[in-house]
């Protein structure tokens, strides 16, 4: 079994600390937000998915961290993290979906939250199919009201080209969809 933990971490307090090109454009929304927030965090109701570009829009998760007791609740899964997955998520609790590695998203949701930054992390990714190698995430914060929050995401997948044309989907459609580097 691979191991299932993050791999590498940036907390993004420092607004010298970059992310690869691929996540800047939803780190620099945020950025701006928080600049412009009187709270430590930007007010959800800032945050508007046609401030970033159409083509992260199948990369883009919305999770929000609601309840008594407190749950991690994804509103939002991109096709492209769907299509790879092999599952759906949206309008799912984290806790009732089949990922290997809940553990290690509760985390990385959380620690935005106490370290009141965003954070792009990355890490083995264990999902149904075997032509996916990693995950890429940039996860930020968003204060709904008191103690709610949302975390607007983006991720994508290193997948094994290889390993995806074996793989029993119909390479054709999802060929490029998530896919950013060869393993």
């Amino acid at each position: 079994m691979k191991y299932l933990d993050t791999i590498e971490r940036r907390i993004l307090a420092d607004p010298n600390t970059d992310v690869p090109d691929f996540f800047r454009p939803l780190l620099q929304r945020w950025r701006q937000h928080k600049t412009e927030a009187e709270d430590a965090f930007p007010h959800y109701g800032r945050f508007d998915v046609l401030d970033i570009p159409p083509r992260l829009f199948s990369h883009l998760i919305l999770c929000k961290l609601i309840g008594k007791p407190r749950r991690f609740f994804y509103e939002v899964v991109g096709e492209a993290i769907e299509s790879h997955n092999g599952f759906p998520a949206a309008k799912r609790f984290l806790a009732d979906v089949p990922l290997k590695n809940k553990k290690v998203m509760a985390r990385e949701f959380g620690l935005t939250v106490f370290k009141r930054s965003a954070i792009f992390s990355r890490g083995p990714y264990i999902g149904r199919y075997d032509y996916v190698k990693e995950i890429e995430r940039l996860i930020c914060p968003y204060r709904i009201e008191g103690e709610t929050f949302a975390f607007v995401t983006l991720a994508r997948f290193t997948l094994d080209e290889a390993a995806m044309r074996d793989a029993t989907l119909r390479v054709d459609r999802l060929m490029g969809v998530g896919l950013h580097k060869p393993a």
